[in-house]
């Protein structure tokens, strides 16, 4: 009897379940959840773009050169004159293939100078490379024996001024000289060079050199460069913090002195306020401590002072 009345629980049960389908109002129904693709909002990153740079235009030049005399050129530009004196010309050409490039960097533009791209070329084959950041200034000279050379002066940089003379050995460039200056004037036989050296502090200097046979140079007159004061200024002077002994002067503490002439070297001509002439004896240092040069046997900062002395570049 049991075992009947259970099995009637057990069918009722049964029936109920079949009953209960999804459109039942009495029963609530899951519905699965709407599924949809997510995809991440990642800002695309700006791409610095690779530069391009301007091809570079080498232009023609109806320049002669026929006569002896100083001709002033610019670069990437080709010039007919005859390099080796046989009778026939070559083809010269100053190329200058560096430039300014914009790169992006921080999300700000940034110039970027790309360099050592400067060389001689003759007939399209690069003789000689120029190790210069800007090019100022180039001449041709050309001699009454047929020689030619060539000047060019520039900048490394920061105000790095040089001035390189290079010769020809057949139509091959080869450099001679160099000087750490830029030309002001040039003539055949002669130029004038300025810029800055490192003596108590930057210095303007001004200097005459003579164009030997080679191309090499020489200093003119006595060999002495001229200063023109600190950053310019001829009032500018040093003054002595301590004694100092010289060999046929002792000057006292205090003294003002006026650089004018140096071998770079070996001496330096200074005037006083009384306008005499001192000379002292000077040695560059193998190091920046105490400053680059001493003054018989003394440390420029020593002598005058350390806040007197600064050097930039």
């Amino acid at each position: 009897m049991k075992k009947m009345m259970l099995a009637a629980v057990l069918a009722a049960l049964a029936l109920c379940a079949c009953a209960a389908t999804p459109d039942s109002p009495g029963i609530p129904s899951e519905t699965p959840a709407e599924t949809k693709e997510i995809v991440a909002s990642v800002p695309t990153p700006e791409s610095t773009p690779t530069p391009t740079p301007t091809p570079t235009q080498i232009t023609k030049s109806d320049l002669g050169f026929s006569q002896s005399g100083v001709y002033e050129i610019v670069e990437n530009t080709e010039y007919s004159i005859d390099l080796d004196n046989d009778g026939k010309t070559e083809t010269l050409c100053i190329v200058d293939l560096s430039h300014d490039d914009n790169y992006i960097i921080n999300g700000k533009v940034t110039s970027v100078r790309v360099e050592d791209n400067m060389y001689i070329s003759v007939n399209d084959v690069a003789s000689e490379n120029v190790g210069l950041r800007y090019i100022m200034n180039v001449y041709i000279i050309k001699r009454e024996n047929g020689s030619t050379g060539i000047v060019i002066s520039g900048d490394w940089m920061s105000d790095d001024y040089v001035t390189y003379t290079y010769a020809f050995d057949g139509t091959t460039a080869i450099e001679v000289d160099y000087e750490n200056f830029y030309i002001t004037a040039i003539t055949e036989n002669t130029m004038t060079l300025e810029g800055v050296v490192f003596l108590f502090s930057n210095q303007k200097a001004t200097v005459d050199c003579v164009i030997n046979d080679d191309f090499s140079l020489t200093y003119a007159g006595d060999g002495l460069i001229e200063l023109t004061g600190f950053n310019g200024d001829r009032e500018h002077s040093l003054v002595t913090k301590i004694e100092l002994k010289l060999a046929d002067i002792t000057l006292p503490a205090g003294t003002k002195l006026f650089p004018k002439r140096t071998d770079l070297s070996t001496f330096v001509l200074c005037e006083t306020e009384t306008g005499a002439t001192v000379t002292l004896p000077i040695e560059e240092k193998e190091d920046w401590e105490g400053g680059l040069w001493k003054v018989n046997g003394i440390n420029e900062n020593d002598l005058f002072g350390e806040e007197n002395i600064q050097y930039a570049g």
